[in-house]
């Protein structure tokens, strides 16, 4: 499925301004127009002048003319110049921003459950911020160059139509050069424009990278290291910028030789016609004013020209992070899932990341309906990636997993949220109150409900602050490894889902604080799947079903009956104390 074109790509994220985008260009177009109009009737009153002399009489005759010039001047062009430049400046421009970026940030929330475990945040922030800002400046530069200079072209084509339709075929010749010029450099400069914001996307990545880990470089005595990566991503962008600029001042240089025979060809035509008796000197004053004024609007659109090809490499740059084909389109079953009796079930999956080995290998496994299940290995053993398939976030190679009688693979979004909840290691509270952070997981849910699965999950010293406390800091910095921890598993307890799944979400506990709240989750969990991934099974006794897996496979499944005779195996594997 190929990338939208950018036609269509603006057309949708500036859906609900089209209007007022039409107005600004219409009333640019009018101001064109207008000019031309100017200079057409100061060309006559000219002629008049000429053929009529210097007289009180004279002037009485062109009085009329005259006082258009000055209403024209003086009235209506400010006052179409200041509508318009108000309704860009302060109707429309001031919300493409908001606009673009609402529906950039909408396109990312609605994707796939499957294509969120791949957002970089840091990334997608960026992205949807520079994209929405340089489609504001696309626009403006758009409407800035080009409304007056089809205005202009317009009304020239008009008049010199009523001169001599000879000036229409050199006026055709030097737009079809002006054409063949940005038709000539707009492929290279976008490709130029398209691989600046690829080196300026990478700058920033690594700024970012160093910045957020700048305590591990100043421990490793690693400064000299660090400067030396940020300055080769620098001379990519470096290098990628100087081509860009190199394209550019190329396409300019050849616009500004045109630019510089137009006037010449306009006045010629009308010093030709009026040795010819066909016009007169004020039809070479309107052509002189109007060459200056279209070269003027086309030195100006030149300009604007080398903003509109950096900011449309730009965009197309956005496009391909924020349009990334969803693999995962043919969920569609909403309907509620029974697995009162089936429970969960893996059907001979194997699964691997792209170019390497199988990450999990055969894996037939059924967890009972309404147990609690511990998984459970060592580090890098495929526990997590085993609860990734589970929740839809990853496609296994081979086989099936069915909740109840759904394949998960056909379980659409909805469906995932309203079936499963989890804490994850990866997971980070929101930069909000530690109320709204718990509210999340059932927005309609009341304070006391909330300070319910606070006293549950041990954080009963934040009960009673409600929306008064201060927000928690990004990814939750104000509070502890554990607090953290608690929070989120508090988040995922309130909603109370059908399956709750627990991934290393009680890895920053110590054992005994560990113990103590699996028993809790276990005893408030009563009769309701739930699932803890674990690489310490310190808690073994809370648990009716324990999966050991090692290696991608499972070694090792049994019940609550055999769970000590399990320990006992799990004694030569894991730590236990």
């Amino acid at each position: 499925m190929p990338l939208p074109r950018v036609s269509n790509f603006l057309s949708w994220v500036l859906n609900g301004l089209k209007g007022q985008i039409y107005g600004v260009f219409a009333v640019g177009i009018s101001v064109g127009v207008l000019d031309v109009v100017l200079a057409s009737l100061v060309g006559r009153v000219v002629n008049q002048i000429v053929n009529l002399g210097v007289s009180r009489d004279a002037l009485l005759e062109l009085s009329p003319e005259i006082l258009l010039a000055v209403l024209l001047f003086a009235g209506i062009k400010p006052g179409l110049q200041i509508f318009e430049t108000h309704w860009k400046m302060v109707s429309l421009f001031p919300r493409v921003v908001p606009v673009v970026a609402q529906r950039l940030f909408d396109n990312v929330l609605a994707r796939s459950t499957s294509q969120v475990a791949s957002v970089d945040p840091s990334r997608f922030s960026h992205k949807i911020m520079r994209t929405a800002g340089v489609t504001s400046g696309f626009l403006m530069d758009v409407l800035n160059a080009f409304s007056l200079l089809v205005g202009t072209l317009l009304a020239v084509l008009f008049l010199l139509w009523g001169l001599d339709p000879v000036f229409l075929i050199g006026l055709f010749i030097w737009l079809s050069l002006a054409m063949a010029n940005i038709l000539f450099f707009l492929p290279r400069l976008r490709k130029a424009s398209t691989e600046r914001a690829h080196a300026n996307t990478e700058v920033t990545g690594e700024f970012v990278d160093a910045l957020s880990n700048l305590c591990s470089i100043k421990l490793f005595a690693n400064e000299a290291f660090e400067s030396k990566s940020a300055n080769f991503v620098l001379s990519k962008l470096r290098t990628a910028s100087t081509n860009f600029g190199r394209q550019n001042a190329y396409f300019r240089a050849n616009l500004f030789l045109l630019i510089g025979l137009l006037p010449i060809g306009l006045q010629g035509g009308a010093i030709l016609l009026w040795w010819q008796g066909v016009s007169g000197p004020g039809e070479v004053l309107a052509l002189g004013l109007i060459a200056a004024r279209i070269s003027a609007a086309t030195s100006s659109a030149s300009l604007s020209m080398m903003l509109i090809y950096r900011n449309l490499g730009e965009i197309e740059y956005g496009m391909t992070l924020l349009n990334e084909i969803d693999s995962f389109s043919s969920r569609q079953s909403d309907a509620l899932v029974d697995f009162s009796s089936k429970g969960i079930v893996f059907d001979s999956v194997d699964f691997s990341y792209p170019g390497r080995e199988f990450k999990l290998s055969d894996i037939s496994l059924k967890i009972p309906p309404s147990s609690i299940t511990a998984i459970v290995g060592s580090s890098g053993s495929g526990k997590s990636t085993l609860i990734s398939i589970l929740l839809g976030l990853e496609q296994p190679v081979r086989g099936v997993v069915n909740v109840g009688s759904v394949a998960v693979d056909k379980m659409s979004d909805s469906l995932i949220s309203q079936t499963f909840a989890i804490a994850g290691q990866t997971e980070v509270p929101f930069n909000r109150t530690l109320y709204d952070n718990v509210r999340y997981g059932r927005m309609e849910a009341n304070d006391q409900e909330i300070e319910d699965v606070l006293c549950l999950v041990g954080l009963q010293g934040f009960i009673g602050l409600g929306d008064k406390s201060e927000p928690l800091g990004t990814a939750g910095r104000s509070l502890s490894g554990g607090q953290r921890q608690r929070v989120l598993i508090a988040r995922a307890l309130l909603r109370d889902p059908p399956i709750l799944v627990l991934d290393e979400a009680t890895s920053a506990l110590d054992y005994p604080s560990e113990r103590e709240l699996l028993a809790k989750i276990a005893e408030f969990r009563a009769g309701k799947m739930t699932i803890i991934v674990t690489h310490r099974p310190s808690a073994l006794p809370a648990f009716d079903h324990v999966v050991v897996i090692e290696d991608g496979k499972i070694i090792e499944c049994c019940s609550m009956d055999l769970v000590d005779e399990a320990r006992r195996y799990f004694e030569l594997h894991f730590d236990l104390s």
